[in-house]
């Protein structure tokens, strides 16, 4: 089975095609067009794509706008994932590796976060899942630990984080156990604790303590989470609607219907569907996207570059919309939300 990705968004240097859909497999160069594409990762300025042994990079690139750069991915094990923000590349790999580029080379900065742990370790730190802003740069490792890389985050003890999620400023975290921890910068309602304020360590998010949840999502000052019964919750900022409700600017709605903010969880809702199961919910600076089980997308938010619906010019969505998808994508498989971007991860029908 061929898995391309679907791009839509920001397009301002050059990283992706001037048309409302990207499909990445037609930007690849010849001798990497038999590669496939792995993971995907945005900045505001270009877009990064992790394919079996190179990482490619377009966008603003030593000073020129739809500059491309090739980085020669030369480990001894594969590439599972890319995280990239600002100038700063990070990818792990299967043996629990991780790497950052630095200086024009791939250093394994693994070992660093064995120095700078408070546990003890048996055997070698494995990462699992990287993720990175322009100000937090997270690793989680297979123990459940995190790091602000270089440096352990304090966490409860018998705590076992498996995923996280990063905004601009805060932190989301999964536990094994469905439960969700959050800290850092809460001046738009994005910790979720019924508060502005900020949390330097990993607190509880009691309001959805005892729901069972599957997945978390950060933007840039908002957070969502999947639960179990395939509803998601939304909180943090709504200027522009990124939480699937109305903005304080719509006035079609009473002023107890809007908010500007959302300082606790609340369950979204979808237009012509009561009955929605969730697989996945992804967020990008402010607007969001989320894939049901039956392939349909659903978005909200920013769209200025159309980064929630490419064929539609309005500026923003402040209430769940469908997304369009191309006419030859047979399935979906995973969304992925970033900076001013999206991406789709997708099978065509000719491919089956």
């Amino acid at each position: 089975m061929d898995v391309d990705v679907v791009c839509f968004g920001f397009n301002g240097f050059g990283q992706l095609c001037p048309e409302n859909f990207t499909f990445i497999q037609e930007l690849l160069p010849e001798d990497l067009k038999t590669q496939s594409v792995k993971s995907i990762s945005f900045s505001w300025n270009k877009c990064y794509i992790l394919l079996n042994d190179v990482l490619l990079i377009r966008g603003f690139i030593d000073e020129k706008k739809s500059n491309e750069k090739k980085l020669q991915l030369l480990f001894d094990y594969q590439t599972i994932k890319i995280t990239c923000a600002g100038e700063h590349e990070l990818c792990i790999t299967e043996d629990g590796s991780c790497w950052k580029y630095s200086q024009n080379q791939w250093e394994n900065i693994t070992k660093y976060l064995h120095s700078f742990s408070q546990h003890s370790f048996k055997d070698r730190v494995k990462v699992i899942d990287v993720c990175s802003s322009d100000t937090l740069h997270l690793a989680v490792t297979d123990s459940g630990l995190v790091f602000n890389i270089p440096l352990q985050v304090e966490i409860l003890p018998k705590i076992k984080i498996t995923k996280v999620c990063c905004g601009l400023e805060h932190v989301v975290g999964l536990t094994d156990t469905g439960s969700i921890f959050t800290w850092g910068n809460g001046s738009r309602g994005q910790l979720g604790n019924d508060s502005l304020n900020s949390e330097e360590n990993p607190q509880l998010l009691t309001c959805l303590d005892g729901i069972l949840v599957t997945n978390i999502a950060a933007g840039g000052w908002h957070s969502a989470a999947i639960t179990i019964c395939g509803d998601v919750y939304t909180w943090g900022w709504n200027n522009f609607g990124q939480l699937g409700f109305p903005t304080n600017k719509n006035t079609e709605h009473s002023s107890s219907d809007t908010c500007s903010l959302l300082a606790v969880p609340k369950c979204v809702n979808y237009p012509d569907h009561d009955n929605v199961d969730v697989k996945e919910v992804s967020c990008g600076t402010q607007h969001t996207l989320i894939l049901l089980m039956n392939g349909l997308i659903y978005g909200c938010g920013w769209n200025k570059y159309g980064q929630v619906n490419p064929c539609d010019k309005s500026e923003y969505f402040d209430g769940m919309t469908l997304v369009p998808v191309p006419k030859n994508v047979q399935t979906i498989h995973q969304i992925f939300c970033e900076s001013w971007n999206s991406a789709l991860f997708v099978t065509y029908k000719d491919h089956l």
